[in-house]
């Protein structure tokens, strides 16, 4: 009876959710400029218990009302500014940014704020597995560990963004996770200090210019390897530590790599890679997660050590792009689904990568057959790459068009550019402070003259003409 009551809570919060999402929010206008986080995690009782002081952005408070948002299982048990207590107002709100697809809204006067001054907020709860977004979001706390990830999936600290608006970098010059001593926590940037105080474990960390959507924070059973600043984060069978050994030493190949090709600046000077359950495959700034399954079967020229390429490259080819730019889809999942193919063929050797395309090309051509994929579930409908909103990355991503088509796209530049001319091609590419379709246009132009007309065809229409096929190129 009591679940039963509970879904009909949840059913109702999502109803009314839907109205007050839709209506938008006139009192959001604010940015944080700095998150300190101490947060305390209870794995056997699925709870954590956590406190954020928070620093703004000079003159972005200007509306009514400033409200934040936390996964629904949380309560806000107090805020303060400088001492003095802050009233505040929550109720539960449809949010299809967090896993759940509830969240706590809370709103607070805006007379009551000093945004010069830094807001902290005391707040505790659950965090219960749910499928009610998707099979893959495995976000909870139980008593295998934490298992976290941030805006646009669990929001395990106050986020001060509507669902699925841009996000942007903040910065967390410290944050303390306080866990039981056999769990090893790990956040995002640098691991500053790891200590134990009787039975809890507390890990100290900083991290600069983050980007909310990266701020993941996972904390499971771990032996931890580690050379210079390179972690790796194995579970404890012998089995899975041998693993990391190669995970280790290929690791330090992409990145040398990917430093060289693509943004020499893009990763910290630590790097962290995690053993995961069942859809744990993450990228999360210099943060790298891998699915158990996938880590058993490691080797470096394999399904899976293409998948840790993969993640491993997403920081490298990111170039700020609005959501509302026609490029932004490709940028953020068009990208990271291809650059680390050529990388590949430097350290393994050009024929898996070429498998890999093959594989791909012969699907999609399935694809625009059928409008199905090969489980013959219906896909999402086939149009232009420029056409895909931000709003529709997650039904394209590993699907279709953003996994399958923007690959042969690059691929065909590669062709066209030559190995050499490419890789200067990619290092002025991503050197670019931000990106837009005339941006990308120029810089290809630069190093391949004449192709204008080409990149209107892969990009605007969904013409597949069989010169652009693998087999032609």
């Amino acid at each position: 009876m009591r679940n039963k009551k509970r879904i009909s809570i949840l059913v109702l919060v999502l109803v009314i959710g839907i109205v007050q999402i839709t209506e938008g929010n006139p009192g959001q206008d604010i940015r944080v400029k700095s998150y300190e986080l101490d947060v305390t995690f209870v794995p056997a009782k699925h709870v954590m218990k956590g406190k954020a002081i928070i620093g703004f952005v000079p003159n972005t408070v200007k509306k009514e009302k400033l409200v934040f948002y936390l996964h629904g299982e949380l309560s806000i048990e107090s805020l303060e500014m400088e001492g003095e207590k802050i009233p505040f107002s929550s109720n539960l709100v449809f949010y299809p940014g967090d896993y759940s697809g509830v969240a706590q809204k809370v709103e607070v006067p805006m007379e009551k704020i000093d945004p010069s001054k830094e807001l902290t907020v005391v707040y505790s709860g659950y965090f219960h597995g749910s499928k009610a977004r998707a099979l893959s979001d495995y976000m909870r706390i139980d008593r295998d560990g934490v298992l976290l990830r941030a805006y646009n999936y669990s929001l395990w600290f106050p986020i001060f963004l509507e669902s699925h608006k841009d996000w942007y970098a903040v910065s967390f010059p410290r944050v303390t996770i306080r866990t039981p001593v056999d769990f090893t926590p790990v956040f995002v940037g640098i691991r500053v200090r790891d200590y134990l105080e009787g039975d809890t474990r507390i890990s100290q960390w900083r991290a600069d210019s983050v980007d909310l959507i990266y701020a993941q924070c996972t904390a499971q059973r771990y032996t931890v390897l580690k050379e210079g600043g390179y972690h790796v984060y194995s579970y404890n069978d012998s089995h899975s530590q041998e693993i990391a050994k190669k995970i280790l030493a290929y690791a330090r190949k992409l990145e040398s790599f990917y430093k060289k090709y693509f943004k020499k600046s893009a990763s910290a000077s630590q790097l962290h890679v995690m053993q995961m359950p069942e859809y744990g495959d993450i990228a999360s700034g210099n943060v790298v997660g891998m699915c158990e399954e996938a880590w058993a079967k490691f080797e470096e020229s394999s399904y899976e050590g293409w998948t840790l390429a993969h993640e491993l490259v997403h920081s490298f080819v990111w170039v700020p792009t609005p959501r509302t730019d026609p490029l932004f889809a490709l940028v953020i999942e068009g990208f990271p689904s291809y650059f680390d193919l050529p990388v590949m063929a430097e350290v393994v050797g050009e024929e898996y990568p070429n498998k890999v395309l093959k594989w791909k090309e012969d699907s999609y051509i399935k694809k625009r057959e059928t409008g199905k994929d090969r489980r013959g579930c219906p896909l999402p409908p086939e149009k232009p790459l420029l056409e895909i909103g931000d709003n529709e990355v997650g039904e394209y991503k590993d699907k279709f068009i953003l996994s399958d088509r923007a690959l042969f796209f690059f691929h065909y530049l590669r062709g066209k550019m030559g190995k050499d001319r490419f890789w200067e091609f990619t290092r002025d590419l991503f050197g670019q402070e931000a990106l837009n379709y005339d941006i990308l246009e120029r810089v290809i132009l630069k190093y391949l003259p004449g192709v204008r007309e080409d990149i209107g065809l892969w990009l605007k229409i969904t013409e597949y003409p069989a010169r652009f096929h693998l087999k032609k190129q």
